[in-house]
């Protein structure tokens, strides 16, 4: 273990509480969105008693107990596995995007929860035309849980392809939004290219934006992801114009997602706006009160707010670290789901880089390093970093403090790198070689294994 902040280092059987007691104890924002209800309480009861839940019972109560620290407990855990088993019952289109949206709105951290979904979605797919086919796509895309299920969903689908091609003519600013946000993440170049004519065909002028984005808050982020992602190729709206939109029609009501991609954009070079970002600051600030953000969109924001040359409110780097503060002392394993090798290190540079900007909040910067250097250790994460990764998060860990990055800890680093590297260079035996519980690396016997 590091040795930093002892008096909060967990037991290493601890694995619950490993989220809940890594860091200090949340200030600031905690009271504003987690307060207790014991009303919660006894609707969760409730409906862990009852023999069945109906979709309206499960999207509700998804909806209610977000920002609560009731989605922290076990019984809520169970209220999710529980209510996976019931989606089977979904008979109805309507039914199915109120789950839907109810998941990626509220950030639904169980995976059964969204393979069971999935599974629903392809059960059903018969009662959605094309533009709907898209929407549910398009809506999945927002939840990092869900983002590495999406291509094999969307191989499922019978001639989706086709019937997104045949019906691009005839699809309003909307749809054709979803669909060329979809191919952008797929990379689906043909799909880019047709999409982009319908794409700029519909988009003409800057009142075209306002009218499809005005009865879709997102829409504004995804437009403007679409217009940075191919500005060689939408030239009709210039970028200051689209920031200025972008700022007028924000609010509260945007996804995270939809947040980050106005923060990446408009921090980016080309598309540079302080108006944008600016109000963005305001947007997150009161959203963030009632609705913590999730980790990827935490990373993804701060990641464009360190940039350099880049000026931001403190305001809006506090709030952010202290609701991620907050759900990492909360939530304990199941936040897990929600790390990657490229949000973790997104996330460590930018702490890094706000040493200089929060020098009074020293421990709760430092905590950040503990708290992933401890998964790290335990082997709780690895699995998430390529080798690159790998590299990279050592290097960065080496320009730690020597509490931060112990001999001890750069050990361990050094294991997971070499065997990252073993597996790299034997791809058919990635199971050969592990660590054992004496922290060696040994390679596994078995008929298949092979000698390095």
């Amino acid at each position: 273990m590091i040795p930093l902040l002892t008096r909060i280092i967990p037991k290493r059987h601890d694995v619950w509480s490993m989220g809940r007691t890594l860091l200090r104890h949340p200030v600031g924002l905690r009271a504003s969105f987690t307060t207790r209800s014991d009303n919660l309480d006894d609707l969760l009861k409730a409906h862990l008693g009852k023999p069945k839940l109906s979709v309206k019972e499960i999207s509700e109560f998804i909806s209610t107990s977000h920002g609560k620290d009731i989605v922290y407990k076990d019984e809520y855990r169970d209220f999710l596995r529980f209510a996976s088993q019931q989606l089977s019952e979904i008979k109805d289109k309507e039914e199915l995007f109120k789950v839907i949206k109810a998941g990626v709105r509220y950030n639904v951290r169980d995976m059964l929860f969204w393979h069971n979904l999935i599974a629903v979605i392809l059960n059903n797919i018969q009662l959605l035309n094309v533009f709907e086919r898209v929407n549910v796509i398009a809506t999945l895309s927002d939840n990092k849980i869900c983002q590495s299920m999406l291509p094999e969903l969307a191989a499922r689908i019978p001639r989706l392809h086709q019937d997104i091609l045949k019906a691009l003519p005839v699809m309003d600013g909307h749809a054709i939004t979803q669909v060329l946000y979809m191919a952008l993440q797929f990379d689906d170049k043909t799909l880019i290219g047709k999409a982009v004519d319908a794409f700029t065909a519909k988009f003409r002028s800057i009142e075209d934006v306002i009218k499809s984005t005005s009865s879709n808050v997102d829409d504004i982020g995804r437009i403007s992801f679409i217009a940075f992602a191919l500005k060689s190729k939408f030239q009709s709206i210039p970028p200051q114009i689209l920031a200025e939109v972008s700022a007028k029609q924000l609010s509260p009501e945007v996804s995270w997602r939809g947040l980050s991609l106005i923060y990446n954009v408009y921090t980016s070079q080309s598309f540079n706006s302080s108006t944008a970002i600016s109000q963005a600051g305001n947007v997150l600030l009161e959203k963030i009160r009632k609705d913590p953000i999730d980790f990827d969109s935490a990373s993804s924001i701060l990641t464009a707010i360190t940039r350099e040359g880049i000026t931001s409110n403190h305001e809006v780097y506090k709030a952010i670290l202290t609701s991620i503060e907050e759900q990492i002392n909360s939530a304990g394993v199941s936040l897990l789901i929600e790390f990657d090798g490229r949000n973790i290190l997104q996330f460590l540079h930018s702490v890094n880089k706000l040493r200089n900007v929060l020098q009074q909040d020293k421990e709760l910067l430092d905590g950040f390093f503990v708290y992933f250097g401890n998964l790290i250790e335990e082997g709780n994460v690895v699995s998430r970093f390529n080798l690159d990764e790998m590299k990279e998060l050592r290097a960065l860990y080496s320009k730690q403090s020597d509490t931060l990055n112990n001999a001890k800890f750069q050990e361990r680093l050094a294991q997971h790198l070499k065997l990252l590297e073993l597996r790299s260079k034997h791809p058919l035996t990635q199971r050969m070689y592990t660590v054992n519980e004496d922290r060696e690396l040994v390679e596994v016997e078995g008929p298949n294994a092979r000698r390095k």
